[in-house]
């Protein structure tokens, strides 16, 4: 049976790693969020169009607005590594991420994950759930283990309300989080690999499976997604293959 809790208010987290404080991580995320923005340009072999971010990497599914109420994906809790020729004993991290309207919505978004850390060859996991504009929750009692099966669930309950449940397939432990946000366009669900607010990890790649967008008349995969790819000064840190119902992010 699962172990489920729901929580409304920040939770702090005691780890091996010197992790930004939650309210701090939640903080920067969301000020990215509201100044950040988004170069593209068509790709000539398929015709999609790639978004270079200099802080997200994966793929969007798009409708029209009010129809997206959830986005589900699951992925391996992945350990990250300090990147090439970088101090060892610095902090690095990155963010697997569901979410809803955080990319391309300007009045509102929901993103929830699970946070990678590394600090000294000690690795540690946590989980968020953010709110454009208004704040962040970070429950420290969901479990996780390097090589854990996370799936994340996030669905709007209205317009500007959403529920982000996270279960660890491994342990059988579910954890809801209910938050409020600005208004949702309910136009986008997001698969991201998303940095927080340390240096970016070396984070290998990272797979989103069983990927879908929800809508009142049924799920919509991945077909026709926009792609963000992490560019930073001019170099791609990132690229990004899709399928029907998964998303490969991969660190270059």
């Amino acid at each position: 049976m699962y172990f489920i809790t729901s929580l409304v208010l920040a939770l702090a987290a005691t780890t091996a790693v010197s992790m930004p404080s939650p309210k701090a991580r939640g903080e920067d995320r969301i000020a990215r969020r509201a100044r950040g923005k988004i170069m593209s340009r068509a790709d000539p072999a398929d015709n999609s169009q790639i978004q270079f971010n200099p802080f997200a990497a994966g793929a969007a599914v798009t409708g029209a607005a009010g129809t997206i109420t959830g986005a589900t994906g699951s992925f391996v809790a992945t350990a990250p590594s300090v990147p090439e020729g970088e101090d060892p004993t610095g902090l690095y991290s990155f963010s697997s991420t569901v979410g809803i309207d955080w990319q391309l919505c300007l009045t509102g978004g929901v993103l929830s994950g699970v946070g990678s850390y590394i600090q000294n060859g000690s690795v540690t996991f946590s989980i968020d759930t953010s709110a454009f504009p208004s704040g962040s929750i970070s429950p420290s009692d969901f479990i996780i283990s390097e090589g854990d099966n996370i799936t994340v669930s996030v669905t709007a309950t209205n317009a500007t309300s959403s529920t982000s449940v996270y279960t660890n397939q491994n342990t059988n432990q579910t954890i809801s989080v209910v938050i409020a946000s600005g208004t949702l366009c309910m136009a986008e669900a997001d698969f991201i690999i998303d940095q927080l607010n340390t240096s970016l990890a070396d984070f290998g790649t990272v797979d989103f499976t069983g990927v879908s967008a929800e809508t009142a008349a049924g799920s919509l995969d991945l077909s026709g997604a926009t792609i963000f790819e992490i560019q930073k000064h001019g170099t791609n840190l990132s690229t990004v293959s899709i399928t029907n119902s998964s998303v490969q992010v991969t660190y270059l």
